[in-house]
């Protein structure tokens, strides 16, 4: 595993949306997808389910907006 970027907690890593092993890659290529891998450090993302997980937030932040 390689050493992240800056030091993040893992809430923080989330929130900005980066790799959770490296702390540097973006997590998702589109609105409501998430990728295969880290382009970064090469991370398989395939074992986290995250099928939900864009759409809630994107439920989320449209429902703070109207």
């Amino acid at each position: 595993m390689t050493e992240p970027a800056f030091p993040l907690s893992p809430s923080l890593t989330i929130l900005h949306l980066r790799c959770p092993a490296c702390g540097r890659g973006p997590l998702l290529p589109g609105l409501l997808t998430l990728r295969e891998r880290c382009p970064d450090c090469g991370h398989d993302y395939c074992g986290y389910y995250g099928a939900d997980g864009p759409a809630y937030i994107a439920i989320c932040i449209v429902g703070v907006l109207v």
